[in-house]
C-alpha cells in the first residue's frame, strides 16, 4: 500500500515542480536556460522519487519541455517525442546496462542540439518539427530544408515515414555564424 504525503512533503514537491516549470519555460520557450542539465535532472529525479513513494503526488510530472513560442506554428507529433533519461555516474550506467543486457546497442558521445522529426509523405519531405512539449512541436520545415544532408526526397514504398534525429552545430560553426 502506498503512503500519502504529509504537508511538508507536499510543499517540498510543489517547490520542486515550480522550479522545473520555471526551468522548462526558460529552456524550451525562451531559449535561455538558467540551470545546467545535471541540476535539472537531479531535481526531476527527486520529484519522481517522491511521486513513486507517495501515490497522491503522481501525475504532476508528466510533460517534457514547455509550451512552444506563440510566433511558431505547431503541429501534433504522430507519436510523442519523449526525452530519454540522463546518467551521471558509473552506477547509473551499470543500472542501465543491467536493464538492457538482452538488447544490442552502440554508444557515442552526447551531442546537444535540437531534436527534430522529419515527416515524409510518399517519399517527399513535407514537415519538420522540434520536440516542443513532446506532444506538439514547432514547425521548422523551412529551416530543415536548408540542411543539405537532409534529403528532400527519399525512395520508399511506405506512404508515411518519420525520421527523428538531432541537429547541432560544431562550436566553431556556431562562432562563425555569430560573426
Amino acid at each position: 500500500m502506498s503512503k500519502t504525503a504529509d504537508l511538508i512533503t507536499r510543499a517540498h514537491h510543489a517547490e520542486l515542480m515550480k522550479k522545473l516549470r520555471e526551468w522548462d519555460v526558460a529552456y524550451h520557450t525562451n531559449d535561455a536556460p538558467i540551470v545546467d542539465d545535471e541540476t535539472y535532472d537531479a531535481v526531476k529525479r527527486e520529484a519522481v522519487a517522491l511521486e513513486t513513494e507517495f501515490s497522491d503526488l503522481v501525475g504532476v510530472n508528466k510533460s517534457v519541455g514547455a509550451v512552444t513560442k506563440k510566433e511558431f506554428r505547431t503541429f501534433p507529433h504522430s507519436i510523442p517525442m519523449l526525452s530519454i533519461d540522463n546518467v551521471y555516474s558509473d552506477g547509473d550506467v551499470a543500472d542501465w546496462l543491467n536493464r538492457t543486457k538482452e538488447n544490442e546497442f552502440f554508444c557515442e558521445p552526447k551531442v546537444d542540439g535540437v531534436s527534430f522529426s522529419a515527416r515524409y509523405e510518399n517519399g517527399i519531405f513535407v514537415r519538420g518539427l522540434t520536440r516542443g512539449d513532446g506532444v506538439n512541436g514547432e514547425d521548422i520545415t523551412e529551416n530543415l530544408k536548408t540542411i543539405s544532408e537532409l534529403p528532400q526526397k527519399i525512395s520508399t514504398d511506405i506512404e508515411i515515414v518519420e525520421i527523428r534525429g538531432e541537429i547541432y552545430l560544431s562550436k566553431q560553426d556556431f562562432l562563425n555564424l555569430n560573426e
